[in-house]
């Protein structure tokens, strides 16, 4: 629940938060409210319903759980005896562990207590606010772990992701058990029509935040850029790191002054040189959120912590460009506030020009990363970010679908030598059957018993001629003798049942080409040409 503002006017306090919990984000390091925050939590305190249009990088962790937590506190206060108050719901149970961990801290200060439904967690009975994934959520309410008839809240976080992965089934049965009178926020970017639709059906008298646009264009003409670097949070300061010694003179922006003062202590025993703006022998000077962005005097920016709205990305990086880092959780924050402040984003590197099967890989790639949705796809691979660098998740993802693809190509390769071979015309049987029109036996009687008797099915069975007495029926050369034994001796519509080849059509025993009256190939047949003259 990491606050990115700084600099502004309004505090915690003056969103009538309670006491208790504007105390926690002041030990927290919260220096004031973000936009969104300023705009949320008077909402959510109400009670209000709403659709959040936010992701994380905008602080919206605390905008969503500072007011539900400031409520929820006020009912247990009520002493209404011990139930569950509110189920946050996220799209994978990594996202809601660390959901879980970041409303911890905030909810102890009130007297409540969280619980994730994930790995590592205690047993969620017991307690007021309970993170999970849909599918978790609804395994507890079918066992009865999970009792939702006394809930005040449902929060769903990252729905557009949620959906992605395929929880809109759960979600729906969880909601249609939510009582009616329960707060209901929705929180997702982007706002999919997955999303809009849930948010119709469910978070009825919803209010929007921010604000929609009574028409949406598409958005200001760039008028600069800036390079992001996706990367996991242990990996920001080797980042920082290596982007400072490439080239020094670099302004550091972080989230709050005691990160700050980690950032430069660490790059101080990396032998980089910290001091103020305009001090000589100076490398890196290492600002928090606060510091104004008119003072970087031509500095290069480098932001360690996403910013949390357009106005402070443009405020650091407008003029010089400069890096930002961003935790794969954060990307489509950052693509937005760089459309409302007309910055284009532009990832640090591009891949080497090159050319063959590997060029066309990488075209591939390049195509999905600029039209694919990769929110839901980097929540996924977001815990391997702690563990491995971006670079190496990407590698190793591309090490996969190349052995994926090379695997298929022999397989592909037999139908497609298959498809340029023509077939030979198949060769056909007449068969005589003792039973016609007058034993009230029709086309379809014949398909079933052959298939039922003789194992053929309908396709591989060709002409059939019903006459008064007897009837014609063509099949496969090879499985002339096996329908012929399969079928002599049954009964049809009563009647017994006596096959042979038609002799005298055929001349003898044996197949003969094509199969038509007078002796004319038939040729190839498709699939079922047969039937359309059965009835």
């Amino acid at each position: 629940m990491h606050n990115r503002g700084g600099g502004m006017a309004g505090m915690f306090s003056d969103l009538g938060l309670r006491p208790g919990l504007v105390r926690a984000a002041e030990e927290a390091g919260f220096a004031g409210p973000t936009p969104l925050q300023e705009a949320t939590i008077p909402v959510l305190r109400r009670g209000a319903n709403a659709v959040v249009e936010a992701s994380s990088g905008a602080g919206v962790t605390a905008a969503v759980g500072l007011p539900l937590l400031d409520r929820l506190a006020e009912v247990r206060e009520g002493g209404e005896g011990e139930r569950l108050l509110a189920l946050v719901l996220a799209p994978t149970e990594d996202a809601a562990s660390r959901l879980a961990e970041a409303l911890a801290p905030f909810a102890l200060a009130e007297g409540l207590r969280v619980a994730a439904q994930a790995p590592g967690w205690a047993p969620a009975a017991g307690a007021d606010i309970v993170v999970s994934t849909p599918a978790r959520a609804l395994e507890g309410v079918q066992t009865s772990a999970l009792k939702l008839d006394g809930l005040e809240a449902l929060v769903v976080m990252g729905a557009s992701s949620l959906f992605a992965l395929g929880g809109a089934e759960a979600l729906d049965t969880l909601t249609a058990s939510v009582p009616r009178e329960a707060q209901r926020v929705l929180v997702a970017l982007p706002l999919t029509r997955e999303v809009e639709d849930y948010a119709e059906r469910h978070v009825r008298k919803a209010l929007r935040i921010p604000p929609r646009a009574a028409e949406e264009g598409a958005g200001p003409e760039t008028t600069g850029s800036v390079a992001y670097l996706v990367v996991g949070e242990e990996e920001k300061l080797p980042a920082a790191a290596r982007i400072i010694a490439e080239s020094t003179d670099t302004v550091v922006f972080s989230r709050t002054d005691e990160r700050a003062a980690d950032i430069a202590e660490a790059l101080a025993n990396r032998g980089f040189r910290i001091g103020a703006l305009g001090e000589p022998e100076t490398d890196v000077v290492v600002a928090a959120a606060t510091a104004p962005p008119e003072e970087m005097a031509g500095a290069r920016p480098l932001s360690v912590d996403v910013p949390f709205d357009a106005a402070q990305l443009r405020g650091r990086h407008a003029e010089r460009g400069g890096v930002v880092l961003v935790l794969p959780r954060e990307l489509p924050h950052l693509q937005r506030i760089a459309r409302e402040a007309a910055l284009a984003v532009l990832p640090r590197r591009g891949a080497a020009p090159a050319a063959g099967a590997l060029e066309a890989f990488r075209r591939r790639v390049a195509q999905a990363a600029r039209e694919e949705d990769l929110a839901a796809q980097l929540l996924v691979l977001d815990p391997l970010f702690d563990e491995f660098s971006p670079a190496e998740v990407a590698a190793a993802a591309s090490a996969l679908l190349r052995k994926r693809a090379a695997a298929a190509e022999p397989r592909a390769a037999e139908p497609a030598r298959a498809a340029r071979t023509p077939a030979a015309p198949p060769a056909y049987v007449r068969l005589f059957i003792s039973v016609g029109q007058r034993d009230n036996v029709r086309a379809g009687d014949l398909v079933g018993a052959i298939a039922g008797e003789a194992g053929l099915s309908g396709d591989q069975i060709g002409r059939i001629d019903v006459r008064d007495t007897f009837s014609i029926v063509e099949v496969p050369g090879e499985a002339g003798d096996r329908v012929i034994r399969a079928l002599n001796g049954t009964t049809l519509r009563g009647r017994s049942v006596r096959v042979d080849y038609d002799r005298k059509r055929t001349g003898g025993a044996g197949p003969r080409e094509g199969g038509r009256e007078g002796g004319r190939p038939a040729g190839p047949r498709r699939p079922g040409a047969g039937r359309a003259r059965r009835e």
